[in-house]
């Protein structure tokens, strides 16, 4: 992807893309190999998990910024990009970039309805308690920063 990245830049300043066959023993790769990727999203679910109220003109217009090529149909948001962008899988990472080109700072915070007291869920606790006892036991503890 940094070679992607690269090119990308070189080309804003007015380079030349041109891809070439890389060949190994056993296979062949054409690179840097520029394809553009083509996503229809909800809209509605878009504007719902926003947070903020944008026409369909501005979220195509923020979206174009972020060198999305961007439109509207049938309530559906239809995004055209370039394969570099490996980050975008869902709905949620478009949300992000609107929210991003809009500017973090424009948002305005909102006051909290409901109080709320978080706390580790039971299958935590028991592998806190594991560790421990381990710990105790001598044993060396490797922590790796994992999804549980």
């Amino acid at each position: 992807m940094a070679l992607y990245v690269i090119v990308l830049a070189l080309k804003d300043f007015g380079g030349e893309i041109y891809s070439i066959n890389v060949i190994y023993p056993d296979k062949k790769i054409k690179t840097p190999e520029l394809k553009i990727i083509k996503k229809e999203m909800d809209l509605n679910k878009i504007k719902k998990y926003l947070g903020i109220e944008l026409d369909d003109k501005n979220i195509v217009e923020y979206l174009n910024r972020k060198r999305m090529n961007a439109k509207i149909e049938n309530n559906k948001l239809i995004i055209e990009y370039l394969n570099y962008r490996d980050d975008i899988l869902s709905e949620y990472d478009i949300i992000e970039e609107i929210l991003i080109s809009y500017g973090y700072n424009n948002l305005k915070p909102r006051e909290i309805k409901i109080y709320t007291k978080g706390e580790l869920s039971k299958e935590r606790k028991i592998i806190n308690n594991i560790r421990k006892i381990m710990v105790n036991m001598g044993c060396i503890e490797i922590y790796t920063p994992i999804v549980i």
